[in-house]
Order: C-alpha cells, then structure tokens, then sequence
C-alpha cells in the first residue's frame, strides 16, 4: 500500500528531528529519561541500596570527572561552533545561518570533533576538581550548620577559582584547537611547542583573569541549584528523582548562563591568537566601541542550546553517580 504525501513529509520530519537529536545529545537524554521513568527500572538506576561505596574523597571528583566526560562528548560539535562565533569580530547578532555555515566549514576543515580530546580533558579534570574542592568545603564549613546562599557562592566560589586556575591551560589550547584561524593548532602536542617557542609559560595563563571572573557563573549556578534542590525535596523529606535533578540544573544553568555570559566572549579572545587586543581591558572596550552590548553576547543563543543538555546530562549522571558509588 503506498503511503500519502501526508505521511511521507512526517516521516521525513521525524527523520530530521532524529538527526538532530543524535547529533547534539538530546537522543541520549530522552532515552535515559525514558528508562528512568519506565516501570519496572533498570537495575543500575533502581537500586538505591548499596554496600559500603567509595570514600567521600573519591566519590566526588570521580563523579565530577565521568559526568564532565559523557557531556562533552555529546554536545562538542555545538562548543566548537559556539567558541567559533566567540571568537568573530564582525559587528552584529550572528544570525542562525552563521551558525550553520561555520558548522560546515568545519566538517570540511578537520570535522565537528576537531579538538575533543583536549575539550574533554579540561571539562573532565576541571569538573572533577571543581566537585572535589566543592564537596570538601561543604564538609568542612558546612556540615555543623544550616548553610545560607551566601554560603553556597562563597564555597563554590572557591571551588571554581582554585578549578579555573588548574585547567587554565587546557582552556588555552582548546581555544586555539577549535579556532577558525588558519593557525589553529592541530595538535595539543603542536600547540604545547607553539605556545612554549612564541609566548613562553605565560602563554598557558591567558584569559586567565577573565576566567576567575567567569567563577560568578558557577558560583551563582551552584547557588541556585543547591536551593532549588532544597525547594523540590520540600527541606530534604522527598527525594528527588532524574526530573528534579534536570530541571534544577537547567533552571540554575540558564540564569547562571545570561547573567554573566560576557565574561565568556572576553575570555575567548584573550585566549585566542593575538589579534589586536591588548588584555582583557582592552577587549572590553573595543567591543563595546566595535560591536556594541550585542558583542558581548555573540553566541548566547547557540550557548544556551549547548548547555541545557550538557548541564543536564552533567547533572544527571554525577548525582546517580554519587548515589551508586557511596555516600557523600
């Protein structure tokens, strides 16, 4: 029996979305909300009881750091043409269409996973040591009270300077793997000698001011997720399930996200190859002369789309994490 135009044009539509989906990471994130809510569970994520886990001290960075791991994989594609829009110096909001020509300039010039492993190392090793530093804070400054807001930024402050600091490097040669400039390093290997030849160690601290500013971000998110976690297990009596943890973390990560995004753009082009600015100072005002209050947002729209999943997903897998590899 032959199937109707009708039918024909929702197939290719679900195909699209299909595409789409698997491509940026949401296919993954639905089928993992499907398991979790499907009766009866999978055993990894039904069962709550458990033997004696791994120490506190390692539960933490190993969830952090596997968490950090499956996100970035999933949502690469979508970073590089992000960091790629960053970079741009052209006046104007990129339309959606900038988005899609760089994304296929990329495929043709080295693919969209071009610099993963160095996008994964630094959000695995900054997400491990940003939850190991956050959890030893609240162990030690926290557990004897009831924490405040204040209290959630300031340790998650912390945590975020002393992560910044740690992986800056990783941040600079990422930058420049994923850049559109004809210089992009091939190779972390290539860009270590590069960065060693022409800038010396000072090199791998680039953008490394703008980046302990950029802390607010996970400092602020920190702060809400910690209480819209308190709010939805109404003071600790219900415990949360994979919904709650997904729209905590991306209700925390969007405002996070919009409140301090310039700070990211800034720290992009300070990272990048030199190219006209001379410190983060100095990028702020040509921005704001060049390309106005839109400048500072070149790719929030693209960066949103990227961080609901990754954040998500990020989320997700580093509190079932916790749970099956022992008690925080």
């Amino acid at each position: 029996m032959p199937l109707s135009e009708e039918t024909k044009e929702r197939i290719s539509r679900l195909i699209d979305l299909s595409r789409v989906a698997v491509h940026y990471g949401y296919l993954p994130l639905i089928l993992y909300l499907g398991y979790t809510r499907s009766d009866p569970k999978p055993a990894l994520i039904r069962s709550r009881s458990r033997s004696p886990g791994l120490p506190r001290i390692l539960v933490e960075p190993i969830s952090g750091l596997l968490a950090g791991s499956v996100a970035t994989i999933l949502v690469h594609p979508l970073d590089l043409v992000k960091t790629r829009i960053q970079v741009d110096r052209t006046k104007g909001t990129p339309k959606l269409g900038t988005a899609w020509r760089l994304a296929q300039e990329a495929l043709r010039k080295g693919g969209l996973y071009r610099g993963l492993t160095v996008n994964v190392m630094g959000n695995a090793t900054g997400w491990g040591l940003y939850f190991f530093f956050y959890g030893e804070f609240k162990a030690r400054f926290l557990a004897h009270k009831q924490p405040t807001s204040l209290d959630y930024l300031l340790t998650s402050a912390g945590a975020g300077v002393l992560s910044q600091i740690l992986t800056n490097p990783l941040w600079v040669m990422k930058t420049r793997m994923l850049s559109p400039d004809e210089r992009a390093y091939p190779s972390i290997t290539a860009g270590v000698k590069n960065i060693l030849a022409t800038e010396g160690l000072r090199g791998f601290m680039s953008g490394i001011v703008p980046g302990c500013f950029g802390v607010m971000n996970s400092a602020l998110q920190f702060m809400l997720y910690e209480r819209l976690k308190e709010i939805a297990s109404r003071g600790g009596s219900k415990e949360l399930n994979t919904m709650d943890y997904l729209m905590t973390s991306a209700t925390s990560k969007i405002v996070a996200g919009v409140l301090t995004y310039p700070y990211k753009v800034v720290q992009v082009r300070a990272q990048n190859f030199k190219s006209g600015y001379n410190g983060p100072r100095d990028i702020v005002m040509k921005i704001a002369k060049e390309e106005g209050l839109r400048g500072f947002y070149k790719g929030v729209g693209l960066n949103s789309i990227r961080v609901l999943p990754s954040t998500c997903i990020t989320f997700v897998v580093y509190e079932n994490l916790k749970i099956h590899l022992g008690s925080v």
